[in-house]
C-alpha cells in the first residue's frame, strides 16, 4: 500500500485574529505553500481550535461543498442563504454548497475546535447552482460497532451527510490496541486524520495530529499502538469530472 504521513510540524499552521484562533492546515491554499497539494477531489482540509473564543467575519464562497464538522464546544455560522444563525455542538456536521455564492460568518465559541474539508463537486457546473446549508446533529449518524472497533458513519451510503461530490464518505473510526485491516478499493484513496492515539502504517508512525493519505491497495493495514480515534474520507483516486485544481491552479 502508497502511504503518505504529513505530521503535524510539517503542516501550515496559521494565527487568525491575533492569535485568537489558531488554525492547522494539513491541506491548505496554493499561498500557503504547504507539503499537500489539492489531489481526488479534496481542494482543501484544516483543524480550527480557539481556547477565548473568537470570529471569523463574514467572507464568500463559490463553487465548493464545505463540510465543518465540530469536535469540541460550540460553533455559530450565519449565512446570508437562511438569514439564520446555525448553532453546532460536539458531534454535529454541516454542509455548505456554496454553488453560485453565499457569504457567512463563524463564531468559534472559547474551547472549541473543528475540522473544515473543502470539496470539489465539479465546481464548473456546481457554481451554476444555488446555494445550500444543510445540518446534521451527532446522535442521528449511524454507529456500527465490531470487534475492537465503531464507525461513525457521517456521509456516503444512508448517513444522513449528501454531497455532490463524487463518491465521498466520511467516517469518525475509534479503534483498540491491535491489528485492524480496513477495505479500501484499489480506485479509491483513504485520508484520515489522527485525533487521538498512536497507529503505524506500512512502519511507520503516525501521532495525534498527524495527517495520512493511503492508496493503492484493498486494505488498510492498521497497527494501533494505543487507542485510537481518526477522522477519514473515502475519495475517488480520480473523479471522473475535471477538478478545480486541475483547471485552474
Amino acid at each position: 500500500m502508497n502511504v503518505t504521513i504529513i505530521p503535524t510540524n510539517e503542516q501550515v499552521s496559521r494565527k487568525v485574529n491575533e492569535g485568537a484562533i489558531l488554525e492547522q492546515k494539513m491541506l491548505g491554499f496554493p499561498q500557503d505553500k504547504g507539503k499537500l497539494k489539492p489531489y481526488s477531489n479534496i481542494f482543501y482540509w484544516s483543524h480550527v481550535k480557539s481556547e477565548y473564543g473568537s470570529i471569523i467575519s463574514e467572507h464568500p464562497h463559490i463553487g465548493f461543498e464545505i463540510v465543518i464538522y465540530v469536535l469540541k464546544g460550540k460553533v455559530e455560522i450565519l449565512d446570508n442563504v437562511s438569514g439564520k444563525r446555525s448553532k453546532l455542538t460536539e458531534g454535529d456536521m454541516q454542509l455548505i454548497k456554496s454553488g453560485k455564492g453565499m457569504r457567512h460568518l463563524e463564531k468559534i465559541n472559547s474551547n472549541s475546535e473543528v475540522l473544515q474539508i473543502w470539496f470539489d463537486p465539479n465546481f464548473d457546473q456546481h457554481k451554476k447552482d444555488d446555494p445550500s446549508l444543510s445540518k446534521s446533529i451527532s446522535s442521528k449518524f449511524p454507529v456500527n460497532t465490531s470487534y475492537g472497533r465503531s464507525i461513525r458513519s457521517f456521509a456516503g451510503g444512508t448517513a444522513p451527510i449528501a454531497l455532490d461530490s463524487q463518491d465521498v464518505s466520511i467516517e469518525l473510526i475509534e479503534l483498540s490496541t491491535m491489528d485492524h485491516n480496513l477495505p479500501l478499493n484499489d480506485d479509491r484513496i483513504m485520508s484520515g486524520y489522527l485525533l487521538e492515539g498512536e497507529i503505524e502504517l506500512d512502519n511507520k508512525p503516525v501521532k495525534k495530529g498527524d495527517f495520512f493519505i493511503v492508496r493503492n491497495t484493498r486494505e488498510v493495514n492498521i497497527n494501533v499502538l494505543s487507542d485510537c480515534k481518526i477522522f477519514t474520507v473515502l475519495s475517488p483516486d480520480k473523479p471522473s469530472y475535471p477538478t478545480y485544481a486541475e483547471m485552474y491552479l
